[in-house]
């Protein structure tokens, strides 16, 4: 890929975490939707404020939200099965690559608690 400089200033990449088998155990649904490589849409959870609101058609059900990129839920589009060296070779390689050549670059990971950032960020020791 080229240099993320001559496109954007900040480039905004998604990495859309995978329903866990604990959380599939307790019958949690998947709220995101991935529209295509740059869309998502969010779904309230059933039994949420927003999603009774919804039913009472006082709120609106679902959001779509554009990104620079989204690592989706299909396979084929990079989903939760993206691998480490997926991600690292879509999002991190090229901004490493301008930082090492003199550019100033800002990586990080933001999200709620047990979203899945370190896990993005560092992998784990079997594949890092």
């Amino acid at each position: 890929r080229e240099s993320l400089e001559s496109k954007e200033r900040i480039h905004v990449c998604l990495r859309v975490k995978p329903i866990l088998e604990l959380e599939k155990e307790h019958d949690t649904q998947g709220c995101v939707s991935v529209v295509d490589s740059t869309s998502i849409i969010l779904k309230a959870p059933k039994g949420s404020k927003t999603f009774r609101l919804s039913e009472k058609n006082l709120r609106q059900l679902v959001q779509k939200f554009t990104f620079s990129q989204v690592w989706p839920v299909s396979l084929s589009v990079f989903g939760p099965k993206t691998t480490q060296e997926e991600l690292f070779d879509g999002a991190v390689k090229q901004p490493m690559l301008d930082f090492l050549r003199g550019h100033s670059r800002l990586i990080f990971t933001y999200g709620v608690t047990n979203a899945g950032k370190t896990h993005t960020y560092r992998g784990t020791s079997e594949k890092p």
